[in-house]
């Protein structure tokens, strides 16, 4: 256990400086309506739609700070010479990325929060709902943020691991590429077939995560539409995400070069 804390310890000092440019970059952001709204006389609604577009970008956090932190790792080849299993070194990465990501949307949703107060009358929706919504799109963006993750590092020891053949080094990208669309082919195909469809549709969830914004005649309206989404597909991704994890340790154990 103090290993794995000496760990989590080494990744949260590598990436803290990463971690305040972007909640500096979340306030820059932030800031542009009202410096906007100075000039052109912008609504402060505006906040809601630029608040929302900044979190929703929060889907990539994680998985761009997972690839800043293997860049770094690759460097110094730990994983060769570490005595920690190879998921126990991704599992650090994964739990630093994922706290660093959940205080950034917690932040942004404080602001939310209080340009909400302010706006209150102007919303058509009630308390209940928008925190509901609140806590359904910042699961979401977390869950979504760790599997393209799990992809990520899928990809990644994938791509160092044909680095031990000379003959397809090169070409490395190729066969990348040729892996992401060969699954995108598959899950296209197996999506067509109509009684997969039907299982698959049996078990849904309502998530309120698509909204829509609409400025007319210096009035600022909002909708929020309910998605079923199939409760079945959300079990296949938890577990392919799972597969992703275990298959990249597996090949990161087989002391992979960078």
């Amino acid at each position: 256990m103090t290993a794995f804390k000496g760990l989590l310890m080494k990744d949260f000092y590598i990436t803290r400086n990463w971690f305040i440019a972007c909640l500096i970059g979340d306030v820059v952001f932030l800031l542009i309506p009202f410096v906007v709204g100075t000039y052109v006389n912008v609504p402060l609604s505006f906040i809601s739609i630029v608040l929302f577009m900044v979190l929703g970008f929060h889907i990539f956090l994680l998985p761009a700070m997972l690839i800043q932190m293997l860049q770094l790792e690759g460097k110094t080849q730990l994983w060769l010479y570490n005595p920690q299993s190879s998921s126990k070194l991704f599992l650090s990465k994964l739990i630093v990325g994922f706290g660093y990501q959940l205080i950034s949307q917690l932040f942004l949703t404080v602001i939310g929060l209080v340009v909400f107060m302010c706006l209150r009358d102007e919303i058509p929706f009630g308390t209940t709902f928008i925190f509901k919504g609140i806590v359904l799109f910042n699961t979401a963006l977390l869950g979504i943020g760790l599997y393209l993750s799990c992809w990520v590092m899928f990809y990644w020891c994938i791509y160092h691991s044909l680095g031990k053949f000379p003959m397809i080094k090169s070409f490395r990208w190729i066969i990348l590429i040729l892996i992401f669309f060969s699954y995108n082919a598959v899950q296209a195909m197996l999506g067509k077939i109509g009684l997969l469809r039907e299982i698959a549709n049996q078990w849904t969830v309502s998530l309120m995560l698509n909204q829509e914004f609409t400025y007319e005649q210096g009035s600022l309206t909002a909708e929020i539409n309910p998605v079923e989404f199939p409760v079945f597909i959300l079990i296949l991704y938890t577990l392919l995400a799972f597969s992703l994890f275990f298959f990249s340790s597996w090949l990161l154990d087989r002391k992979i070069e960078v």
